[in-house]
């Protein structure tokens, strides 16, 4: 009898277990989408303040997106925002900055990957390799935008 109660209760636990383990899932994820809209915010009250645009990252239907364009006087600037940064985050912006250039007859002057949290190192000198600058904060995108902008 106390056999079958245990392992009654075991199961009741484990699909509980398995209901909560989804749950914060889901909130894990609401909470990095969060962190990155306002990151995405932030930049855009930065770039307004400093006489750039920042518009969404679409570039033409059925092309890669990233989350953010900047665009200046002279120069364009693509944007992916992620938890972390990664390979996809990399491949994402490098595929987008073929298509604007593609759509827009314009080359893109600086690709960021701009980072909820610190990236992995390895993260970090794959992107430089491949001339994608990763920081954290918004402020470093619209410095490096202006100056750009000084030296065109």
């Amino acid at each position: 009898m106390t056999t079958r109660i245990d392992q009654d209760l075991s199961k009741r636990i484990n699909k509980l277990t398995e209901k909560i383990n989804k749950l914060s899932k889901r909130v894990n994820k609401r909470y990095t989408k969060l962190e990155e809209m306002e990151l995405r915010q932030t930049l855009r009250d930065l770039c307004f303040n400093r006489g750039f645009e920042a518009d969404r990252g679409f570039i033409a239907r059925g092309k890669p997106a990233v989350d953010v364009i900047i665009t200046g006087r002279k120069t364009v600037a693509l944007v992916e925002i992620a938890m972390r940064g990664g390979s996809k985050d990399i491949r994402q912006l490098l595929m987008a900055s073929k298509a604007y250039e593609e759509i827009y007859n314009v080359k893109p002057n600086i690709l960021f990957l701009l980072c909820v949290k610190e990236p992995d190192e390895l993260t970090v000198k794959r992107a430089e390799k491949r001339g994608v600058i990763v920081t954290m904060r918004p402020g470093e995108i619209v410095r490096t935008m202006e100056k750009i902008e000084k030296s065109s």
